[in-house]
């Protein structure tokens, strides 16, 4: 597969222009098409096999870096996340700018109740809280990586006004 085609795809699954397994029927006279709140300005990573599904108001996609030793689970959800996914351990974060927004990347040692290692980055908007959450996962990517990420990130207008969490 070319590089574009492999850019198209990656926009396409981030997006939301196709559905690796297809949602819900909504009903017409109440659906509307909703700006998803988050996409990726990148050349070189790559969809994971098997890197897309959508149910209901959640979409998960992962990301592979060029390397291929680092992976980005990235989710969103209208609304909330249905449980809490677990207990979790933050052992330190660190600020970073994504999209002009201020927020933190939290290393985790303990994350949907497992012992893992993990970076984790969360976005909930300010001003309409409960509308969408938004999460990355980084697995085994190093700082170097996840900024790189972070910066060819694009928030959508909603998320603007979001807090660090």
């Amino acid at each position: 597969m070319t590089p574009r085609a492999w850019r198209l795809l990656l926009f396409a699954l981030a997006t939301g222009s196709c559905n690796a397994t297809p949602a819900p029927k909504a009903d017409p006279s109440t659906e509307r098409r909703r700006e998803e709140p988050i996409r990726f300005e990148l050349d070189d990573w790559r969809p994971s096999p098997g890197g897309g599904t959508e149910t209901g108001s959640w979409r998960h996609v992962d990301l592979a870096a060029p390397s291929g030793s680092c992976t980005v689970g990235v989710d969103r959800w209208w609304g909330l996340p249905p449980d809490t996914g677990g207990a979790a351990h933050e052992d330190s974060s660190r600020p970073v700018v994504v999209d002009g927004v201020p927020l933190r990347v939290s290393a985790m040692s303990l994350f949907e109740g497992r012992a893992q290692h993990v970076d984790a980055l969360y976005i909930v908007p300010v001003a309409a809280p409960g509308s969408v959450f938004v999460r990355l996962v980084f697995r085994s990517c190093s700082v170097a990586e996840v900024d790189t990420l972070l910066a060819a990130t694009r928030l959508s207008a909603s998320l603007k006004g979001t807090a660090a969490r």
